[in-house]
């Protein structure tokens, strides 16, 4: 919060652009650590079990250490209120 002081009307403007950047920076933060750690599991599971299972181009999709990638399954389209008896 701003303290209870005389600011100007540019100062008050100046210290909520620091704070949305601060915000800002740590929503950056939290996305970078997030990516960093999906790429660390999926470079585990791809030494471990020698693929990985993504979704692409609406299909889940098997991608091999080669590079190689398997159509599993088309992904389907599910209705409104399917995820009541999920």
């Amino acid at each position: 919060m701003i303290p209870n002081r005389s600011y100007t009307r540019q100062d008050r403007l100046r210290i909520i652009q620091i704070l949305n950047a601060d915000e800002h920076s740590e929503s950056n933060i939290l996305i970078d650590s997030a990516n960093e750690a999906f790429l660390q599991a999926a470079t585990e599971t791809m030494e471990v079990m020698g693929y990985n299972v993504i979704a692409e181009n609406g299909w889940v999709v098997k991608v091999f250490l080669n590079g190689e990638k398997e159509n599993i399954k088309k992904i389907g389209r599910t209705h409104k209120n399917a995820d009541s008896n999920v």
